[in-house]
């Protein structure tokens, strides 16, 4: 297996790159660069050519930061995630007759079925990025996880297929091609996220993970230690930038400043008489921006994003099987966000990032980032592969049968014929999706009462900071200070 494993996040406002190590103690990231995105649009690769400059520029940074650590280290394959808003589910059962119903079933048997599943969905236009077997029915014993072993004269298996755009596939491989790589293998970055962030017990007892990112917000239901949904929702914190720059009238740039540093989910915290100054560069204020308006503007579009995960829930049969919500992502660290999506969905809800339970504690300081949890996952992903791989390799040269081993399986052909039976997507799903991201957005009428200290025990969201006469922020020091009414 190899020692060190090199991961790409193409988000789309951030691409990020990061290299991990595995020894006997964990794993650590040992290197990591981050830059802004250019030329991607809500997870999809459009510009191949601004994105693979970018990749070898990051690339580049990782091997520099990595001489200190191994000399001789050259990043030569990639993981990578795959997103975009036109990823979607379809079940799919594959039903076998066995020939001899007293003989064992052996593993064999368990793959050909899986293969079959993933040959049941053709398009021309899309591509199965996943297949996960959900449970198996033996004549009359249904419900069965495992068959291996197992007797009988039918088998039924029940299958999720993630699906997603083929050229989305395509341009990300041929961005990593182009910038000089081999593909690793692509994950579902939903999928990644959940394995960045999402405890064992999470992943038992029910639990909807949900990767609020700046152009689209992932979300990834566990259940039973089984992926049971995934979904992409094509819009998420950046939508929200854009209506602070509208309704205020300020700066893109100053808009995600104001968002980051200032902002709140809860309207009714923004205090009647106080605002938000812009100053120029003599610190003199050319702008008051009342907190009431500014708070409510985020608090409409969160409510919007909330109201989609939400549905998709419920779409997903989802709804009483589920008793907690984990946010990650860029926005997840929106302040009171997570106690709105308590209030909107009656769900506890913690708020998660990469932490020393999933990566080593001495692993560059970066990782520990809310908007890092796609890049761990999908180093944690790469060497759970690579030891799949391993094993496989042991099992062949030995004559054995070779299986993916994942609690997921993957599949990427993106030349398979076409079939006229395919599969249709889920055309439902996908307007609603697309109503409520066209909805333009309404304030709430009700305000928010009894804000409760903290949202669960284990959460970080709680009651605002006094707020102070004077906030510095990181990029505009000199542009934002909170006043007092002055009538």
């Amino acid at each position: 297996m190899e020692q060190y494993i090199t991961a790409v996040d193409f988000g789309t406002t951030k691409m990020a790159v990061a290299v991990g190590e595995k020894s006997s103690h964990g794993i650590k990231i040992t290197a990591f660069s981050q830059t802004e995105s250019k030329g991607i649009h809500r997870g999809d690769v459009l510009n191949i050519k601004s994105v693979k400059n970018t990749l070898c520029s990051l690339v580049k940074d990782v091997e520099e930061q990595m001489q200190d650590i191994s000399a001789n280290f050259k990043v030569e394959r990639l993981y990578a995630g795959i997103s975009g808003a036109n990823i979607h589910c379809e079940r799919t059962t594959v039903t076998r007759t066995r020939k001899d119903p007293d003989k064992t079933i052996e593993q064999y048997e368990v793959d050909g079925m899986l293969t079959e599943a993933y040959k049941s969905y053709r398009n021309d236009n899309e591509v199965v990025l996943h297949v996960i077997p959900q449970s198996y029915n033996i004549d009359d014993l249904h419900g069965l996880t495992e068959i291996e072993g197992h007797q009988g004269s039918e088998i039924m298996g029940f299958y999720i297929l993630f699906i997603g755009k083929k050229n989305s596939a395509e341009h990300t491989k041929a961005v990593i091609n182009k910038a000089g790589f081999q593909v690793g293998k692509l994950v579902l970055e939903p999928l990644a996220s959940a394995v960045g962030v999402l405890t064992d017990e999470e992943m038992e007892l029910g639990t909807a993970m949900v990767d609020i990112g700046g152009g689209t917000t992932d979300l990834l239901i566990y259940k039973d230690n089984k992926i049971r949904y995934s979904s992409v929702i094509p819009f998420g914190g950046n939508v929200i930038t854009q209506d602070i720059r509208q309704e205020c009238m300020v700066t893109e740039k100053h808009a995600e400043v104001m968002k980051r540093k200032h902002g709140s989910c809860i309207s009714s915290l923004g205090a009647e008489n106080k605002f938000l100054g812009i100053t120029d560069d003599r610190n003199i204020i050319t702008k008051r921006i009342p907190f009431r308006q500014f708070f409510e503007t985020i608090e409409a579009r969160t409510e919007e994003i909330i109201a989609t995960v939400k549905h998709e829930i419920k779409e997903a049969g989802m709804e009483e099987k589920i008793n907690k919500l984990v946010l990650t992502g860029g926005t997840a660290n929106l302040n009171q966000i997570a106690l709105l999506f308590k209030q909107m969905t009656g769900y506890a809800v913690r708020q998660a990032f990469p932490n020393d339970k999933k990566i080593l504690s001495n692993s560059c300081p970066e990782i520990f980032n809310f908007s890092s949890s796609t890049v761990a996952g999908l180093i944690l992903k790469g060497f759970e592969y690579e030891s799949f791989e391993e094993e496989n390799d042991k099992k062949t040269n030995a004559g054995g049968s070779v299986t993916d081993g994942t609690e997921e399986n993957f599949h990427l052909n993106t030349d398979r014929p076409s079939d006229t039976n395919n599969i249709q997507n889920n055309e439902k799903s996908k307007k609603t999706i697309l109503d409520w991201f066209g909805k333009s957005h309404t304030k709430r009428n009700d305000e928010v009462n009894n804000i409760p200290d903290n949202v669960t025990e284990d959460n970080t969201a709680g009651a605002p900071a006094k707020e102070k006469k004077q906030v510095k922020t990181t990029l505009f020091d000199d542009f934002f200070n909170e006043t007092d009414d002055e009538a």
